[in-house]
């Protein structure tokens, strides 16, 4: 029986936090972060993605007798859209290179990488978030051995407990031969204050100019922009909620068999 090792990167993050519990195996689970841990059984590794071959040796190093591979893409900085896309580009490339150094060591290696629905967003209700996040899954697309996980928005209707239960249960999930894009069922929206005309197209306008570093305020417009929507058009432009006309253009753009719905059934729960 295969027993992967699993690399996780972005472990110190919201999301990563609860996935690390659900890993079958500590002992087998390489956690990558910029600061230092301690744990008792998993290994952390301080890793600056940013430095290229410099930390892609090491830890190919630590790998090379493992059965097999799952390295889990769950980077994403914050602070500002800069950083934001920067943390991005950062953790695909550094995870391509790691899985590629480890194919030519005769390693198995597979990908699993976190988004959010709102790589499903149509232009003019895109963030900088989603447009970042689509260029990273057609960056991932190209390659094979990649589970692809939509979430629904985390924090609110969709805790990062359930997320990350989700999300261990496809990495339980034999490798995919080639790609596959996973579905976790979206919450029904609740409706909230309906903000005007005016105050849509001024939040729309300070995300633009004086708060466009803010990733907070892109997401903020975009959310009031969709709130002035006719219903039917909304309910097939809201990329919340994961419509079938905005899955298929996604799936359609890379190349993707149709996106595989995760289930009551498909959550792992901490061993």
């Amino acid at each position: 029986m295969n027993r992967p090792t699993y690399v996780v990167l972005g472990a110190s993050g919201r999301l990563g936090r609860h996935l690390l519990p659900l890993l079958p195996d500590p002992e087998r689970v390489v956690a990558l972060s910029r600061r230092h841990h301690d744990s008792a059984r998993t290994t952390w590794l301080v890793t600056d993605l940013s430095e290229g071959p410099c930390s892609v040796s090491p830890l190919v190093d630590r790998l090379r007798d493992a059965e097999s591979v799952t390295l889990v893409d769950l980077v994403l900085d914050r602070r500002s859209v800069a950083t934001m896309r920067r943390s991005l580009a950062t953790s695909t490339k550094f995870t391509i290179a790691v899985r590629h150094c480890l194919h030519a060591a005769r390693v198995p290696a597979r990908i699993v990488v976190a988004s959010s629905t709102a790589v499903l967003a149509p232009i003019g209700l895109r963030t900088p978030y989603g447009i970042a996040k689509r260029r990273q899954a057609g960056v991932y697309g190209r390659e094979v051995g990649v589970d692809l996980v939509l979430l629904p928005q985390l924090g609110g209707l969709t805790p990062y407990e359930a997320a990350a239960a989700h999300l261990a249960g496809v990495m339980a999930m034999p490798s995919p031969a080639d790609r596959r894009l996973w579905l976790v069922p979206t919450p029904p929206p609740t409706d909230g204050p309906h903000i005007g005309l005016g105050a849509a197209a001024q939040l729309s306008l300070l995300a633009w100019t004086t708060r466009r570093s803010d990733p907070a305020a892109a997401r903020h417009a975009s959310h009031v922009r969709l709130d002035q929507l006719p219903p039917r058009l909304r309910a097939r432009l809201d990329h919340h909620t994961a419509p079938p006309f905005l899955r298929r253009r996604f799936e359609r753009d890379l190349g993707l068999a149709p996106a595989r719905l995760l289930t009551s059934e498909d959550i792992c729960e901490a061993p």
